[in-house]
């Protein structure tokens, strides 16, 4: 008999290495640092219960709003933009996240 096990899945992940927004310095002096941004989508499966998230190195950040999923991500100087999609009222909408901010692109014609 086959058993039944609940996981978490983590899709879509996109993993940069990009120069630092910002300088840090080491215990050891004056470096460049490297931060590492990931994007992805976490949940079961389901779309109704998937959120868009991404990592700056080990902390994750929630996108909003949530029944949402990720598809991409850029990072062009000191900006990082996350292409994804969400639902909302039974539709899907197209968006990106610039800087963790939902801009919804118009899908009328």
């Amino acid at each position: 008999m086959k058993k039944n096990i609940r996981k978490m899945m983590l899709t879509g992940i996109i993993m940069i290495c990009a120069g630092s927004l910002y300088s840090q310095s080491t215990v050891t002096g004056t470096t460049d640092a490297y931060d590492i941004y990931i994007a992805g989508t976490i949940g079961t499966g389901d779309f109704g219960k998937d959120n868009a998230c991404y990592w700056i190195n080990d902390i994750r950040y929630n996108l909003s709003p949530a029944q949402s999923r990720v598809s991409a991500l850029v990072i062009e100087g000191n900006d990082f933009y996350i292409s994804g999609h969400y639902q909302k009222d039974g539709m899907v909408h197209p968006c990106y996240w610039k800087n963790g901010v939902l801009v919804d692109l118009d899908c009328d014609r």
